[in-house]
């Protein structure tokens, strides 16, 4: 996909917004499925700063039991800016890694939405100290299979 942004209340982020993704699905049982996903993205703002690529990859496993379906899910991003940014004295250069873990209880649905937990883990190593982090988030929310 190709978009052309406009921030009105900060030009310096105007500009175009490239994505492409490839991803390839597998029935591994009739209960087991898995996913890959490969992914390039690229934002080509007005303050080259602002600019970066990103490229990576990511995983999915899930398996039904009925009632519920547990699944795993990790993956990789690699970040790399276009230019310095003053503010740190660097070009951004960032490695990001995520795995999780989660369930859809099919058996507690209403009107076919199903209650939905996640646990993910994020390690994101990078050069400046804004993108460098480690979170542990936990998700709830509803599913819905069409």
């Amino acid at each position: 996909s190709v978009i052309r942004q406009s921030i009105k209340d900060n030009i310096f982020l105007d500009g175009y917004r490239y994505f492409l993704s490839a991803a390839y699905d597998r029935a591994l049982s009739a209960a087991t499925s898995a996913r890959v996903v490969v992914r390039r993205s690229a934002l080509d703002a007005e303050a080259k700063p602002e600019s970066l690529r990103q490229g990576g990859i990511d995983g999915l496993l899930a398996h039904n039991f009925g009632p519920m379906t547990l699944f795993v899910e990790g993956g990789y991003t690699r970040t790399d800016g276009r230019a310095r940014i003053a503010l740190f004295g660097r070009i951004r250069d960032d490695d990001r890694f995520d795995i999780g873990t989660g369930v859809i209880a099919h058996g507690l649905s209403y009107a076919g939405f199903a209650p939905l937990v996640r646990l993910t883990y994020t390690n994101s190593s990078s050069n400046i100290a804004l993108y460098d982090y480690k979170r542990t988030k936990l998700e709830l929310g509803l599913s819905r299979e069409f």
